[in-house]
């Protein structure tokens, strides 16, 4: 599921099959009930992008113009093997993983251009805070990547690892609060991400959830 101030977008899975409702949290009317492949999707403006995987005809990421309640149109796509989430910078700029990190520009959809990229940097989830993007690895570490040009993407530090999987992670400003999943218990724990040279510093206590944290 993805959403974002105005929409959400949730999968699904019933005994008769998938789909996709992309709904308007305004005024609770549905404004898709399928989307056209079978990968993850991402909202951005008037605009879903969606990873065609597995049995879908082609590999790749489809631009998909939701602007008219009910119709859904390609209007472009980018072959390629995905391997991790992606995340939508703008309504035309979007981060992907293909062998590592890749800006794709679908300013004109038809004619997608590949911009800076980061070979060999991938992570299980994807976040933003400015010009900050931040990834995490199953093995635990957090990485921090510098994208205020996006011609030219600068790796500002790979962590070590924080105790464990890293489940997910919220942004707020220099801070970042992450539910980390050990060996023998699961805990979340706030880091202060401001420092480039010693990366995630800890400034609260290991709050030990017992269970899986997401």
């Amino acid at each position: 599921c993805a959403s974002d101030a105005d929409r959400v977008l949730v999968t699904f899975g019933t005994a008769n099959g998938s789909g996709c409702r992309l709904s308007d949290l305004r005024t609770g009317s549905e404004i898709a009930t399928w989307l056209p492949y079978s990968g993850g999707a991402v909202i951005a403006g008037d605009r879903v992008y969606q990873l065609a995987e597995g049995w879908d005809s082609l590999e790749g990421l489809a631009c998909l113009d939701v602007a008219t309640p009910g119709v859904v149109t390609e209007i472009g796509f980018r072959l390629g093997a995905f391997s991790g989430p992606m995340l939508a910078l703008d309504e035309n700029t979007l981060v992907i993983q293909d062998g590592g990190l890749q800006i794709v520009d679908f300013t004109d959809p038809a004619h997608p251009v590949d911009r800076g990229a980061l070979p060999g940097v991938e992570g299980r989830f994807l976040d933003r805070q400015g010009d900050r993007l931040y990834l995490t690895h199953s093995s635990g570490r957090l990485t921090a990547v510098d994208i205020s040009d996006l011609d030219a993407l600068v790796l500002v530090w790979d962590s070590a690892s924080l105790g464990g999987t890293i489940g997910d992670l919220e942004l707020s400003g220099d801070l970042a609060a992450m539910a980390i999943n050990g060996f023998s218990e699961s805990f979340t724990r706030i880091y202060d991400l401001s420092d480039d040279v010693a990366g995630p510093v800890a400034v609260s206590p290991a709050l030990v959830a017992g269970e899986y944290v997401q």
